[in-house]
């Protein structure tokens, strides 16, 4: 080798490597919180999955997410028709992830509720990060993903009770007591 020359070695493609032991148990005790709450919206997301009693889309915008999407794996353009372009979906990047899913092969279904609950799982870490950073304190950050993972839940929980609470109200005998007559003597 020629003097002055030195060869370089390839950067290493492993993030741990090179990081000794106390730092990674350093790096696990400084982050477990963000795993725990991701952990406990997955619970309460898929608790709220297994509840409901028919698997189809709740909300009509569900539903046109999920075309949209089908029509982008399909046609590869953003329509609801699959033939005339168009901007009413609600969410590009839900669309865009659903149609990767997709295209992939996975059922649409499922692709709409693997999307919902990992949204569920990156909401909660979100608030995580932001009570932490606010409140510098682990506890309340818990708390605080804990609250919105099973929040959320709840309130798409009231809104499936009002729907089914609409329809037995456009049933005129539903939810009645018939009671018989009582005959005089």
């Amino acid at each position: 080798m020629a003097e002055g020359t030195q060869t370089r070695q390839a950067p290493s493609r492993n993030p741990l490597q090179g990081m000794s032991t106390e730092r990674l148990i350093a790096f696990g005790l400084e982050w477990w919180g963000v795993g725990l709450a991701m952990l406990i919206a997955l619970t309460s997301a898929l608790l709220y999955v297994r509840a409901t009693t028919e698997m189809r889309p709740i909300f009509d915008d569900s539903y046109i997410s999920l075309t949209f999407a089908r029509n982008v794996a399909e046609h590869g353009k953003l329509s609801f028709d699959g033939e005339t372009w168009s901007t009413g979906a609600t969410s590009t990047l839900h669309v865009l992830v659903l149609a990767v899913m997709l295209k992939l092969g996975f059922a649409p279904f499922f692709s709409s509720i693997a999307v919902g609950v990992g949204g569920m799982m990156l909401l909660a870490a979100g608030v995580y990060m932001l009570t932490w950073a606010v409140f510098r304190e682990r506890l309340a950050a818990l708390f605080g993903a804990i609250a919105i993972s099973f929040i959320l839940v709840a309130i798409a929980c009231a809104f499936a009770a009002m729907c089914y609470a609409e329809l037995a109200s456009m049933i005129p005998i539903a939810g009645r007591i018939q009671r018989k007559p009582v005959k005089k003597k």
